[in-house]
């Protein structure tokens, strides 16, 4: 079910700029709910939500898809959402983390404005300076409030 939605409403949100993050599917089947996550670089406001569920809600498709027993919510994925994958990364250049990772060392914690991420690692900047670190040695992300 999901791989269908994906097809119908992922050119929809691309056309608005954003991308699709995570679909989920919430409650029963006579009271369902669609929640669509989606982002862009730099963040995607209330109204670019309303306007690509506007959009979506335009057609019928998730009418065939999942009947007339549903609710569509269109949402950020939000600052305490994890980073996992690389394009979660790409797509958080220039936000603040703090990033756990393990090496030869040990577990470390680190926090600063994200510069850059490529498939090597990503590279966070704080007042200590620039620090590299390799994906595969990522155990948690997430964005935080600069304070």
């Amino acid at each position: 079910m999901k791989e269908e939605i994906q097809s119908f409403v992922e050119p929809i949100i691309e056309e608005h700029g954003a991308e699709l993050v995570e679909i989920a599917l919430k409650g029963s089947k006579r009271n369902q709910i669609l929640v669509l996550y989606v982002d862009r670089p730099g963040g995607i406001t209330i109204n670019e939500c309303a306007r690509i569920s506007r959009a979506i809600l335009k057609t019928d498709e998730l009418d065939l898809l999942l009947g007339s027993h549903y609710r569509l919510e269109v949402s950020s994925p939000g600052m305490d959402r994890p980073l996992k994958t690389l394009h979660d990364f790409e797509r958080t250049v220039g936000r603040y983390l703090a990033v756990q990772f393990q090496d030869e060392k040990g577990l470390h914690t680190l926090k600063g404005d994200l510069k850059a991420a490529d498939e090597t690692g990503i590279v966070l900047e704080n007042k200590q300076g620039e620090h590299k670190i390799a994906l595969g040695s990522i155990v948690k992300a997430k964005q935080e409030i600069k304070w």
